[in-house]
């Protein structure tokens, strides 16, 4: 009985992991090239291994060989009239002189069950000084003869019996997939439907696009271009992730917590896509595969073996960004929706001069901000004043645009962070931790509530600036400055900078309004993305003090557990 108990002990670990709703390596459907996107042919060259299965995935990811090729560079195209020359393919525009592969055929009438005897048939037919291929339809194979650029020449052939065997014309199939050799354009395998491809070897890497891929590949149409995944375990998929979501150069601790991000983010959000699970962009997680992989960056991935970021024993949606300027945010005020693993902690662990657009800022007139909106469909005047609205941890909450007849827009959340990202102005805010107001404005901690990080714009004739309160200048292409009792405060205006003590010694200093540039508006901001989550540049730099990828985890998200651990 112990020996028993042990064995279905060590199988869950091995499959299961410590949470058994969390396979630890299950295998992914991570989309490369769809939708727009889609290609009319792609090309495979292996890097490491030695030829391909051909055959499909099932829904679990489990592949089934249809036919073995040695060939090591391949082409897998629509079945449509192509254009070969120098191992390309052309739809128009083909050099003089290219070889035409026709979408049409003649497919023998005789079914077959067996790869062999199709091929069988295919080279006794080659013998002849026929081109001949088995094909895969509808669960069996048949063989294919010929590539005819229309129907008609493909009937006609059929009608001569050009081939000696009764036949039938075919061909420029809404599903089909036409594999190809690369180099000579010699047709090898057609399938009706969805074409998986596995590279033969102990462990392959094949060439694709520019890029290096661990696993397999699928292929499937629309009567239309082909989509193409890439099918690949967790442990390969994050170990391509890892060195395009943060330098694989960084801290060994900083890259383990960021594996546990990408695990836990990837398995979260399978079928994301519906066709496949994640994509390879920033809509997902930036995926490019091996090549700009390190012995550091794998070694995290391997370190983190099935370790998934847990909260109530389920994988959470591990979101991260790369720098926070401060402090992160709770979810619901930039998405809106709760969740109580993602809540806003305050962050002195950023290197701020060292991240990218880890400080910036932009200056904008009220014609400009009022060109924005109306090009983003908010009808609105000249911008004359900017009211904030900030959340605990500090982070723009809301903004209210209001123009000189006394008309207001509002935006609110992530908007705040994207409403003023102009490309023709080449003016953009990265995070939601910013301030806004007009030049010459002073900012100082909202005294009614200094713990909760609001600010109060003074906009008035006068201030007393309080003696023991902190306060903060807004100026243009400069950080926000905060300053002490015994300071001076350099306040911008119209016709220069005029300068005054913070006050002290039970005294205070007054400010007397200063217009500024009536027109102007001034933004200074930290951070970089979305302000939920980790913090990529926050992970670094307490890598550097010594926290473990374990500890990083902890501080970011609220009451999780880690499994595996």
């Amino acid at each position: 009985m112990k020996k028993i108990l042990l064995a279905l002990f060590l199988c869950g670990v091995l499959f299961f992991g410590a949470n058994a709703a969390t396979p630890e390596n299950p295998m992914l459907k991570i989309g490369l090239f769809y939708n727009t996107t889609a290609l009319p042919s792609a090309n495979l060259q292996n890097a490491v291994g030695s030829g391909y299965a051909l055959g499909q995935f099932d829904s679990a990811r489990n592949f089934t060989a249809l036919f073995n090729i040695s060939e090591t560079r391949i082409s897998m195209l629509s079945d449509m009239n192509f254009y070969h020359y120098d191992a390309t393919f052309y739809q128009s525009g083909a050099p003089a002189n290219s070889q035409v592969i026709g979408a049409f055929h003649l497919q023998l009438l005789k079914e077959y069950y067996d790869i062999q005897d199709a091929v069988a048939m295919a080279t006794s037919l080659q013998l002849r000084g026929h081109e001949a291929f088995p094909a895969w339809q509808s669960g069996h194979y048949v063989v294919r003869v010929g590539h005819y650029t229309n129907l008609a020449a493909a009937n006609s052939a059929a009608q001569a019996n050009a081939i000696g065997e009764p036949a039938i014309a075919m061909g420029n199939g809404t599903t089909t997939i036409t594999v190809v050799n690369t180099v000579s354009g010699k047709i090898l395998f057609e399938l009706d439907g969805t074409l998986g491809i596995k590279p033969l070897g102990e462990v392959p890497i094949t060439w694709f696009k520019g890029y290096k891929y661990y696993g397999g590949f699928e292929y499937s149409r629309n009567a239309g271009n082909i989509t193409v995944c890439n099918v690949v375990s967790m442990q390969d998929y994050v170990k391509g992730v890892l060195p395009y979501e943060m330098s694989a150069s960084w801290p060994q601790e900083a890259l383990r917590a960021q594996a546990m991000c990408a695990r836990t983010y990837a398995y979260a959000g399978l079928n994301k896509h519906g066709t496949f699970d994640l994509c390879n962009s920033t809509h997902c997680q930036v995926y490019r595969g091996t090549n700009s992989a390190s012995a550091n960056s794998d070694l995290a991935v391997d370190s983190t073996y099935g370790m998934y970021i847990l909260y109530d024993g389920k994988p959470i949606s591990a979101v991260y960004h790369s720098s926070n300027g401060g402090a992160t945010e709770d979810s619901e005020n930039v998405w809106g929706g709760t969740n109580a693993y993602l809540r806003g902690v305050r962050d002195p662990y950023e290197d701020l001069d060292a991240a990218t657009n880890g400080r910036w800022s932009e200056e904008y007139t009220g014609e400009e901000i009022q060109s924005i909106l109306n090009s983003k469909g908010y009808e609105i005047g000249k911008v004359v004043d900017v009211r904030p609205t900030y959340t605990a941890m500090g982070n723009m909450l809301s903004m209210t645009f209001v123009d000189a007849a006394g008309k207001t827009v509002v935006v609110q959340k992530s908007n705040t962070r994207s409403i003023l990202n102009s490309d023709t102005l080449g003016k953009h805010t990265h995070s939601q931790r910013f301030t806004i107001a007009k030049k010459g404005s002073v900012i100082i901690p909202n005294p009614s509530a200094p713990s909760a990080g609001g600010t109060l714009f003074v906009n008035f004739d006068t201030y007393a600036l309080p003696l023991t309160n902190q306060i903060a200048v807004v100026g243009k292409n400069g950080r926000v400055q905060t300053l002490a009792n015994g300071d001076q405060v350099a306040v911008l205006s119209a016709t220069g900078t005029s300068t005054y003590p913070v006050g002290s010694g039970g005294a205070t200093t007054t400010v007397p309004q200063t217009s500024g540039n009536a027109n102007a508006f001034v933004v200074n901001g930290t951070g970089w993305g979305h302000n939920v989550g980790m913090s990529q540049n926050g992970a670094k730099g307490m890598a550097n003090q010594g926290f473990t990828g374990e500890e990083i985890i902890h501080f970011y998200y609220t009451d999780i557990t880690i499994s595996n651990t």
